[in-house]
């Protein structure tokens, strides 16, 4: 038991020992650190004469495009720099180290250039952490490449939504050295291994740079622009957002073809026009409350709310009309069963009741002029161009003239036939429409309904197609 006990502890010793001895590193390694790191400071260029500049190469390795946000107008992406420069002072011979030609420092204890993102929204943070280390060759060229994590300002351009493609990057510049002391070439935006969400597809990327005026100092600052331009995939807001609006736009013209004495020709153009409201509520909800530029999909949508605002008052208005011989019976009705409201006394009718038979009479002459189908033009004058009353004995042709006639007895027995017929309350409309009382079935669809459907499916259709065709170039 005791021999298990020490074979144990030895083991444990010797991997202690081991592990020990792999982190140290070799003598020649801790001699080549020791040399380096022994006289150099973190805050001094890496140049021997201070008149030389300090030449870096930066590119940008994108592995993630986790969001875009249109309301909040930022580009949430991650990946790592690349950036490139030779340290002066960093230099040895590998056959007097055991021929070491690459070595790893902590960034902590290196001169680095001061590189931030000066979009972020968040922060204008120094790219690197603690732990992040730099690689160096023999020849003091050293490699740093610092990992990121930045939510980036995107101006957003929403004209075709959602159809719409976005140009967004990250600008880097450095924090305060100039081109005096340091130049920055930014060169490749790499996309090799980037990953892209479901919503947007990266079509292409490229690098730019630009000079900076700064406040201390009459050299320029030199920034890079790594842009990508990102494709939205538009399948999902085409089935869910698109056809149904469009499907829906088409509704407001068929509720004119609707009849009258259905029921629900108010209704459908009023759940058309509570729909496209809210289409529209769901499309401000997504889109930035400030842009330089409006999306034509919700103008389409604002459009098709006024279109369906028409769509209901030319509705009103045709049911109102289609009404019209309701009412004017409603009130002989009302006329020949409330006989004491209108001033019958005693059988005998007063003068009052004289007077609403009258209107009534007139009432219905001028219905039968205006809507019944076989009503002529000649017809129409009199109500239209201030024509006088015919006198007794007269009547009009079918030009509209007045012309005499000789049956003027026969004219007033029919006009005392008609009184008296029109004081007899009817049995149904149908016998009423026998008797030729003018009252006549309306249409289903008349010619003023389809009139006007045609006129709000041409206008519907027409911007259907300009609204595709501007999205779609």
């Amino acid at each position: 038991m005791s021999c298990f006990l020490c074979v144990t502890c030895l083991g444990v010793f010797w991997g202690l020992l081991s592990r020990t001895g792999s982190v140290a590193g070799s003598p020649e390694m801790q001699a080549l650190r020791q040399r380096l790191l022994s006289n150099y400071s973190g805050h001094v260029r890496p140049v021997l004469r201070e008149e030389s500049v300090v030449h870096i190469n930066v590119s940008m390795y994108l592995l993630f495009i986790l969001d875009l946000d249109l309301k909040a107008q930022t580009l949430k992406s991650s990946g790592y720099m690349d950036v490139v420069w030779k340290d002066e002072y960093l230099v040895w011979e590998p056959a007097e180290y055991a021929n070491i030609t690459d070595l790893l420092l902590p960034q902590t204890t290196i001169w680095l250039p001061d590189l931030i993102v000066s979009n972020d929204v968040r922060s204008l943070n120094f790219f690197g952490t603690d732990r992040t280390q730099a690689h160096l060759r023999y020849d003091g060229t050293v490699t740093w490449q610092p990992d990121f994590l930045r939510e980036t300002g995107c101006n957003v351009d929403i004209f075709k939504y959602p159809f719409d493609s976005q140009v967004c990057g990250l600008r880097v510049v450095s924090w305060m050295m100039t081109g005096q002391y340091m130049s920055v070439t930014y060169d490749t935006l790499h996309m090799d291994t980037v990953v892209t969400n479901g919503e947007f597809l990266l079509t292409d990327t490229r690098t730019e740079q630009t000079t900076l005026d700064v406040s201390y100092s009459p050299v320029k600052v030199t920034q890079g622009s790594f842009i990508v331009v990102l494709q939205r995939r538009y399948s999902f807001y085409l089935l869910s957002t698109v056809v149904p609006l469009a499907a829906f736009s088409l509704l407001s013209p068929l509720a004119l073809l609707v009849p009258a004495d259905s029921g629900e020709k108010i209704t459908l153009s009023v759940t058309v026009l509570l729909t496209n409201i809210v289409f529209m509520g769901t499309l401000s909800d997504s889109m930035p409350r400030v842009s330089d530029t409006v999306s034509v999909f919700v103008l389409y949508a604002s459009l098709q709310i006024i279109l369906s605002f028409t769509a209901v008052i030319v509705n009103v208005v045709a049911l109102c009309i289609s009404r019209l011989p309701t009412t004017i019976n409603d009130f002989r009705h009302h006329h020949h069963h409330h006989p004491h409201q209108d001033g019958e006394h005693n059988g005998k009718p007063t003068e009052a009741a004289n007077n609403n038979d009258t209107n009534y009479r007139k009432l219905r002459r001028l219905y039968i002029d205006l809507f019944h189908p076989s009503a002529k033009a000649g017809d129409l004058k009199h109500h239209f161009q201030g024509s006088p009353p015919l006198k007794r004995g007269h009547n009009r042709d079918d030009r509209g003239e007045v012309t005499a006639t000789d049956a003027v007895g026969q004219d007033v027995a029919d006009d005392s036939q008609r009184k008296e017929s029109d004081r007899r309350p009817s049995a149904c409309p149908e016998e009423e429409e026998e008797r030729g009382g003018g009252w006549v079935q309306s249409a289903p669809i008349g010619r003023r309904d389809r009139l006007c459907f045609l006129t709000m499916f041409l206008v519907v259709v027409c911007v259907n197609v300009v609204t595709i065709v501007i999205l779609v170039m």
